[in-house]
């Protein structure tokens, strides 16, 4: 997947001094069958705790809750934490999506409070 839409050249034309794909993530959690957003969320805190005082502009795009969402099961336990009362019937990959979503949402608030949220 590294050359998808040649986005590596795509990134450097648009001056963006470096390109972090997917094999940076080897070893790092996953969620479902992608790159957690809190392994992201560690990496970006990782570059923002780096040495170089400049400026940092780090522009991020996640997998997690991209889809295709019929990879994935849909538990109970995610049913009892996503929603107030059971969902209707045909409702896994929406349950599944909401999941994704929570995890985005602490990716998101670990970077505001730049601290580990595990």
């Amino acid at each position: 997947m590294q050359n998808f839409h040649h986005r590596e050249q795509v990134f450097a034309a648009l001056g963006f001094d470096e390109f972090i794909t997917e094999t940076a993530f080897r070893d790092a959690p996953r969620a479902g069958p992608y790159v957690s957003d809190l392994a992201v969320a560690d990496k970006i805190r990782e570059l923002l705790a780096g040495e170089d005082q400049r400026p940092l502009f780090v522009f991020a795009i996640t997998m997690e809750n991209h889809g295709p969402l019929h990879l994935e099961t849909a538990t109970a336990a995610d049913e009892a934490e996503l929603y107030a009362a059971a969902p209707p019937a045909g409702c896994a990959e929406f349950t599944v999506y909401l999941r994704h979503l929570r995890n985005a949402d602490r990716m998101l608030a670990a970077l505001r409070d730049r601290r580990n949220p595990r």
